[in-house]
Formats: structure tokens, sequence, C-alpha cells
């Protein structure tokens, strides 16, 4: 495999994961109330992006079956570690301004 195949595989798997993450209602709602209890918490918007990156968006969407089967039956198939999850975590910034927003004005 050479570096080409690599780049094409990630750009591939994460194109696959931003459509999912944002086009799976229950999924997209699902991680909108992971945001505001990270919000809640009082996590920067910094922080809650790594956090969806490196934990919540990778964990939940491995259990999402037919993004999981999309990612096995490509030719050749991807795996969800040539997932970009930072790219993937950004489909999310407006909605992470939004919700900061509205906490912030109930204070």
């Amino acid at each position: 495999m050479t570096w080409q195949d690599i780049l094409k595989d990630t750009a591939t798997a994460t194109r696959s994961a931003d459509l999912w993450s944002i086009n799976d209602y229950d999924f997209y709602t699902d991680i909108l109330q992971d945001i505001k209890f990270l919000v809640k918490k009082g996590h920067s918007k910094k922080e809650i992006l790594e956090t969806l990156a490196s934990q919540i968006l990778p964990e939940r969407m491995a259990n999402l079956d037919g993004f999981m089967e999309e990612l096995t039956e490509m030719t050749p198939s991807d795996g969800i570690s040539d997932v970009d999850w930072e790219e993937v975590a950004e489909n999310f910034e407006e909605d992470i301004d939004s919700i900061i927003e509205d906490y912030q004005g109930e204070d």
C-alpha cells in the first residue's frame, strides 16, 4: 500500500463519518446532548471538540451499524482508525457555539 492509498483511505473513511454524524438524526441529537452536558460542566469549545474527537465520536460511531458496515464493505475496506476524528468533530462547531451561547444567556 502506498502513502497515496493511505491518504485516500483516510479521506474516504472521514467523509463517510462526516455524513453519518450529521445525517443520522438519532445519533446527531445524542451528540448534541453530550455537548450540552459538557457545556454545563464548564468545558470550553476547544475542550469539547477534543473530547468529541478523542472519545465520544469514535466510541459512538463504532456502534453505529450502518456506518461500520459502510466502512468495512468499501473496497478496499476502511477501518475506524482511518477516520480523522478532529475533522468530524468540526461538523459540530456551530452547534457548540449555539449551545454555549444559550447557556451563557441563562446566567
